[in-house]
């Protein structure tokens, strides 16, 4: 079941969640406010500047759409099991930490058009398969670290933000995630054979400067770039 609520000008998740009880107060709400037969919900294009309590009246919930508000934090989703989408675009997320210990087994992140520039509160989200970061503000490439050992990470969006423009961006990007970079859809698109080619090379150079010795074969044919 999907519970959709655009548009109307929502300020708070309880208004809706909890229209019929007179103080909107999830504490004392009961279960029987839960809704539980809602996996889908969408309260986007509202005046939301916070996720409120209500949200755990939604324990079954799989996909919330949050897009278009004013929320600038994640707060109240470790109540929800079974979340595995969360989309915010177009919020006021200026940065996004620790949120392994905001957000459960996750693996859908829209947080497009916000202003995000650090990378290091995703490190430790290990289910995330797909991440959207389309136009925020990440500067440069280093900031991919803290994304390469995401071990499911095959989807990952950062056009539109300054480090899109570096020369060479695509394949220093994809540098970074070692011998997993042909698992990596950058910007909707796979690597070319070309751009892995460049990326073993330039892992070879690394592996000679740090006093080893790089081994090609078919079995390597990329090198962890942590190794």
């Amino acid at each position: 079941m999907s519970l959709n609520v655009n548009k109307v000008g929502l300020e708070k998740l309880a208004h809706v969640l909890l229209c019929d009880v007179l103080h909107k107060d999830v504490l004392y709400s009961g279960e029987m406010h839960n809704w539980k037969k809602v996996v889908e919900a969408d309260f986007s294009d509202n005046n939301l500047k916070e996720i409120d309590e209500a949200v755990k009246l939604l324990p079954n919930i799989e996909c919330l759409v949050l897009n278009n508000n004013k929320i600038s934090a994640l707060n109240n989703l470790t109540s929800l099991p079974h979340l595995i989408r969360l989309c915010l675009a177009s919020n006021r997320f200026v940065e996004a930490e620790d949120l392994h210990t905001k957000l459960g087994q996750i693996v859908h992140i829209d947080l497009s058009q916000n202003n995000i520039s650090s990378l290091r509160g995703f490190s430790k989200l290990y289910s995330l398969e797909s991440l959207d970061l389309t136009s925020n503000q990440v500067l440069d490439t280093p900031e991919i670290t803290h994304l390469c050992t995401l071990p499911c990470l095959e989807n990952l969006i950062l056009m539109g933000n300054p480090v899109a423009i570096i020369v060479d961006y695509r394949v220093k990007v994809l540098e970074h995630f070692g011998n997993r970079a042909g698992e990596i859809c950058l910007d909707n698109e796979k690597p070319s054979q070309k751009e892995l080619d460049t990326v073993a090379v330039l892992q070879a150079i690394r592996i000679v400067k740090e006093g080893r010795t790089p081994t090609f074969g078919p079995d390597a044919p990329l090198f962890p770039y942590n190794s």
